[in-house]
């Protein structure tokens, strides 16, 4: 079991059991248990909004219902790094699951997810480095311009 908080700061607890993966997949036609050798399904798990915030609401329908929280206030607990936080717990509880049933699997998911967080960081180091680079070059170039406009003011005066 593995927990998340929500936009809103709220705590949630997932545990990915049989009963659970069969609502997932009734609800979404999405199968967990093809996440490992199925890429479609990987990159729906990992990146369909709509599968994301269905797999939150299936998972922790129950614990909404006790603190009488609706569907609509729910969501409006997904914010952008609610959505992150949740898909990365998701996949966690996907590969503990996975590796209950078969362990190659699931440490061979685990794996795979650890990679693709840390190509992820690295990518978004490489777009950070990148827009600064632009913006100094573009500062750069931009003070170039003015220097040459002042100079070509002096020289017409």
């Amino acid at each position: 079991m593995q927990t998340w908080s929500d936009g809103l700061g709220r705590r949630w607890e997932i545990r990915l059991t049989f009963g659970a993966r069969q609502l997932i997949k009734s609800r979404t036609s999405q199968d967990v248990l093809l996440i490992d050798s199925d890429l479609e399904t990987l990159e729906r798990f990992g990146a369909d909004i709509e599968l994301i915030a269905d797999c939150a609401w299936i998972l922790c329908e129950s614990q909404a219902t006790k603190r009488d929280i609706s569907m609509e206030s729910f969501s409006e607990g997904l914010t952008d790094e609610a959505f992150v936080s949740f898909r990365d717990v998701l996949m966690g509880e996907i590969a503990v699951f996975l590796q209950c049933l078969q362990p190659e699997r699931g440490e061979r998911l685990r794996v795979a997810i650890e990679a693709i967080k840390k190509a992820g960081a690295e990518l978004m180091t490489l777009q950070t480095e990148s827009a600064q680079n632009l913006i100094d070059l573009l500062s750069s170039e931009s003070t170039s311009l003015s220097d040459t406009s002042t100079s070509l003011q002096e020289s017409s005066a």
